[in-house]
């Protein structure tokens, strides 16, 4: 019996071993089966971020391709505006800086003046006009015309007189207005002066009293360089 229990007792101690030796066995394969699963995902998830960066890479050289194409084609940029010869803005100096004309010096504020006339007719109606202006300094004399289109046609003349700058309907020419020709007492043009440091405008008020009606504005110019 002993023998026999002894015998029982190796062999149960033999089979221990050989469970743990492969238990440990199963538990080095699992581990070596962990690694080389975890291997085979980051290789994947490496080729999955490598796709990434490539399809980056082809979106961007797209990109710059369309936006070289593009500005090839794209034609060029529209110049900034011209500012508007008919908004009073554009004369800074008319009705804000007067200038006293001299006689014996301003040799230089002969010229072409050139504007506009902005007011209201013998219906309330809103009105503009081009205005040309003429300065004789060696005649001291003033010429030119308000020019409204169908509504009418102004013909001035004018002088300076004690430095001041005088305006009225030239006698010789025939002036009109709302379809009534005018004689030259109908038009008056009040506070017509040089504007600027150096007399660069010419602005005033112009209106026509007439039986028929009642029309009045303002005019600024600025000479033509």
């Amino acid at each position: 019996m002993l023998g026999l229990d002894g015998a029982t007792g190796a062999g149960s101690e033999g089979d221990r071993r050989t469970d743990a030796e492969r238990a440990a066995h199963e538990r080095l394969l699992r581990a070596r089966q962990q690694a080389l699963q975890a291997e085979r995902i980051a290789a994947l998830e490496q080729q999955r971020l490598d796709r990434s960066r490539q399809e980056e890479e082809k979106e961007r050289r797209l990109a710059e391709l369309i936006r070289k194409h593009t500005e090839a084609r794209a034609p060029d940029p529209e110049p900034d505006p011209l500012p508007q010869p008919d908004r009073f803005e554009n004369y800074p100096f008319s009705f804000a800086q007067d200038y006293t004309l001299d006689l014996d010096t301003d040799i230089t504020r002969s010229g072409e003046y050139h504007g506009f006339a902005r007011g209201m007719d013998f219906a309330d109606n809103e009105i503009d006009g081009a205005v040309s202006l003429t300065f004789d300094l060696a005649t001291a004399a003033l010429s030119g015309r308000f020019d409204f289109g169908s509504t009418g046609l102004l013909h001035v003349s004018g002088n300076v007189d004690a430095g001041a700058l005088n305006m009225e309907l030239d006698r010789s020419q025939t002036s009109s207005f709302g379809g009534f020709e005018l004689d030259p007492a109908s038009a008056a043009f009040d506070g017509v002066s040089f504007f600027g440091p150096t007399g660069e405008e010419i602005g005033g008020y112009w209106g026509i009293d007439i039986e028929q009606g009642t029309a009045w504005g303002q005019f600024v110019t600025a000479r033509q360089p």
